[in-house]
């Protein structure tokens, strides 16, 4: 569970030892993702003031593979949004319909990346990769409904994340790489 009391439920994924902790190895191929409770809380509103954040560890990035995906509760016929490998060794920052908003350069494969995920609620956006922030804008106006590790959503199941996660963490304030 995270600091905010919602609750990731394991799909199959494989513990290992982490960057920080007990992580988990998640494999597309064996269906392996973690899906959030139902966001109903009132945490996140439809502004979407928010920062996502979690360790990332890749073997390649020669195709698409979701890392993780917000969800929102389709107020503005967006039903949400991911960061992913784009299959041309980017990080992206990707609105549903395959709009990318921001793309960064992956540095490495097989190695511990930090990456968040950081929202103003004014359309104002930031990816962090290992501190390093790069902006883009789009506006979201429904409220959160779930989040996910590995997959989109439960609709579309791939691409999936292929690789090692650890510290995933989502919070209701925008925080900076301090």
């Amino acid at each position: 569970s995270t600091t905010n009391g919602f609750t990731l439920t394991n799909h199959s994924t494989v513990a290992l030892a982490g960057k920080l902790g007990g992580g988990a190895t998640l494999s597309e191929s064996s269906n392996h993702y973690f899906k959030s409770a139902v966001l109903t809380t009132g945490l996140f509103d439809a502004a979407q003031v928010l920062t996502m954040s979690l360790w990332l560890r890749f073997p390649s990035t020669a195709a698409r593979k979701i890392a993780f995906s917000l969800q929102n509760n389709g107020n503005d016929g967006n039903p949400g949004y991911d960061v992913e490998i784009d299959g041309s060794g980017h990080l992206s920052l990707v609105r549903y319909g395959g709009t990318h908003v921001i793309d960064v350069a992956v540095p490495a494969i097989n190695t511990w990346q930090h990456v968040a995920v950081t929202s103003d609620g004014s359309g104002n956006w930031k990816l962090y990769l290992n501190g390093s922030a790069t902006t883009g804008s789009f506006s979201n106006s429904g409220g959160l409904s779930a989040a996910y590790l590995g997959r989109f959503n439960d609709t579309y199941t791939t691409p999936g994340w292929d690789g090692d996660v650890d510290e995933f963490s989502l919070s209701a304030t925008v925080r900076s790489a301090d």
